[in-house]
């Protein structure tokens, strides 16, 4: 079985705390930069279901090609 999910996580955090750095530093006041932060977590949290949902679909084609060329 493939472990990227770690990998891929550590991607996701990666990106996502650049555009943060970003939109604070662009953005200096909090009432603005605060729903864009906020959008940024919903982002981030959605990338990461994502990752994470398509990880156990390989995972469970991988399985079931092995059962099968077993």
């Amino acid at each position: 079985m493939l472990n990227t999910y770690l990998d891929v996580n550590t991607v996701i955090d990666t990106v996502q705390n650049a555009k943060r750095e970003l939109i604070n530093s662009v953005i200096p006041q909090e009432s603005v930069a605060k729903p864009a932060i906020a959008i940024l977590e919903a982002e981030t949290s959605f990338a990461k279901s994502l990752a994470e949902t398509t990880q156990k679909y390989f995972d469970t084609v991988a399985d079931t090609f092995a059962t099968i060329k077993a």
